[in-house]
């Protein structure tokens, strides 16, 4: 009976995804990275630029060695270049994050085999948007054997900020937090041991306004439980505060996310549990370390709840992932996302998988209108095999559309990294097994129409039309406008010549300030000419479309 009530869900899930998800976001293209056919090629972590250039990094493995890889893709995904770091050789080389600036310089962390030890080092790279490397530094500690690179975060001025993990001859690791200048000067390293002495295990990394630094991780307190740690620096390396939160026992996961607002209020996403039931914890600390709430999901017994990242809004709303198990809420098994309010409350909680599939939520975001994106993987089919699985809900927790895919080999596709650009255009990345049974590095990007937005509820003062971005462009861009008074508008797109080829709004607008998208996919290379008409106002101007 239950293969039965299995199959006839699945059955039903792929109805509704082909009904639903379609028509509402296109696959623009998938591109595939391996580097023969003996390697296996994985990538964990992406990022998209301005002009739509696609980044994404992991590791390259064959039988000898493993190598940091760096794949850049432009807007139609093609790749323009491919970036590898191997040290001296080893299978100890993985890139774990990545970064892109305003100038289009590609950094990335992670750790290789640098010196004839065999240890490896925590490794920081610069490219130029050629491809080039601009430098490269590996850091080591003595007397500790391994460090790993863990994640990476920018500032406003492009200095890089690094948190490792190194271990010591037994294998306990301490937190390690760095900063080098932009042109790649260790300024300051602060490491963190805790109170017992035990082994501390680092996570993320989060930066604020300020540029105080945040390193997350889990701190074990005796051998046989740990807590989750905010370990707070100042932009001097110097420590001002460490919160601690009881997690679990050594059954469980130690998976968790931080997110720091632009306030300086922390939000640590964990996982936390005995003896293998696991629940969803949410806590809020202030920018003096203060605990302001926390929260927790747990179902009932044989529940298990586990948290992979958290996001948050301009509005104070966060967002968190990971993966579900309940025997009493089939429904939230798989992938699991949740909504919670500023005051730490429960808004929504929505899983997606279904009774006996199983999954992951390996990254949550958010768009401009706080639409919410997760990505990760399940097991859709009987074989035990899982495929990538993207989803949209609207802010009120309403599935918007889900995509999946299932790669040439049928077999273990995951995806890991996802980014959401300017026009809503929906990228992730991972590793998908191929024919050959090999990994390869996977990267899929998903195309919506965006439509005409209201940005903004304040009454500009004037009208005003602003120059698209970006420009030129290929094969989108973005203009904005704005509305003292209600008014009817009209935005009409110009060839060259003065001939009308596309109108993007025709209809009555409340005072406020817009944003529309035009997609030129279909057009060629050229100049073209938008023009905003209203009653009381008339401006034109030019850009320029480059395939």
């Amino acid at each position: 009976m239950k293969k039965k009530i299995y199959f006839s869900y699945l059955i039903i899930l792929a109805l509704y995804i082909s009904s639903n998800s379609f028509s509402q976001v296109q696959q623009q293209w998938v591109a595939k990275y391996n580097t023969n056919t003996s390697t296996s090629d994985a990538a964990n972590t992406i990022a998209v630029d301005d002009s739509g250039n696609v980044y994404v990094a992991g590791n390259s493995q064959n039988q000898q060695s493993t190598s940091m890889t760096t794949i850049k893709y432009n807007n139609n995904g093609v790749q323009q270049w491919v970036a590898k770091y191997q040290g001296i050789g080893g299978n100890e080389n993985h890139i774990r994050s990545l970064k892109i600036d305003n100038k289009g310089y590609v950094y990335v962390t992670g750790e290789a085999c640098v010196s004839s030890s065999s240890y490896t080092d925590v490794v920081t790279i610069k490219y130029n948007s050629a491809g080039t490397q601009v430098w490269n530094r590996s850091f080591h500690f003595p007397n500790f054997i391994d460090v790993w690179g863990r994640d990476l975060v920018l500032d406003n001025q492009s200095n890089v900020y690094v948190l490792a993990v190194r271990f010591d001859t037994n294998y306990v690791g301490d937190f390690v937090t760095m900063k080098y200048t932009y042109a790649g000067i260790l300024q300051w390293h602060s490491e963190y041991n805790g109170p017992a002495g035990l082994h501390d295990y680092a996570n993320r990394l989060s930066i604020d306004t300020a540029n105080n630094l945040y390193s997350e991780g889990i701190s074990w307190l005796n051998f046989l439980t740990y807590e989750f740690t905010i370990v707070k620096y100042n932009n001097l390396g110097v420590q001002q505060w460490v919160v601690r939160q009881f997690g679990g026992d050594n059954s469980s996961q130690e998976r968790s996310g931080l997110y720091v607002d632009k306030q300086g209020n922390s939000y640590l996403a964990a996982t936390s549990g005995y003896a293998g039931e696991f629940s969803l914890l949410v806590s809020k600390y202030n920018p003096q370390g203060n605990n302001l709430w926390i929260r927790e999901y747990y179902s009932g017994i044989n529940s298990a709840y586990e948290c992979n990242w958290i996001v948050g809004d301009s509005l104070g709303y966060t967002y968190v992932t990971g993966r579900g198990y309940s025997g009493v809420e089939p429904e939230l098994d798989g992938i699991i996302t949740a909504k919670l309010s500023p005051a730490g409350e429960i808004k929504w909680i929505k899983g997606y998988g279904g009774p006996y599939i199983t999954g992951d939520g390996e990254q949550v975001t958010i768009d401009r209108d706080r639409n919410v994106y997760v990505t990760g993987y399940l097991n859709l089919n009987s074989q035990n095999n899982q495929d990538y699985v993207t989803i949209k809900y609207d802010t009120a927790g309403n599935q918007k559309w889900i995509r999946t895919y299932n790669g040439t080999g049928s077999a273990d596709d995951e995806a890991m990294g996802l980014f959401i650009d300017n026009f809503k255009n929906v990228y992730v990345t991972g590793y998908s097994r191929n024919s050959a049974n090999n990994l390869e590095f996977c990267t899929i990007k998903y195309a919506q129409p965006i439509g005409i937005n209201k940005i903004s509820e304040m009454i500009p003062d004037k009208f005003s039309l602003s120059q698209n971005y970006p420009n030129p462009f290929n094969p989108a861009t973005v203009i904005n406008y704005r509305l003292p008074i209600t008014n009817f508008v009209k935005l009409v797109i110009y060839d060259a010549p003065g001939r009308e080829v596309a109108v993007l709004v025709n209809e009555k607008q409340q005072a406020g300030e817009y944003q529309v998208e035009w997609n030129a996919s279909n057009y060629a290379s050229g100049i073209y000419f938008y023009k905003l008409s209203t009653a009381e106002f008339t401006e034109t101007k030019k850009m320029v479309l480059v395939k």
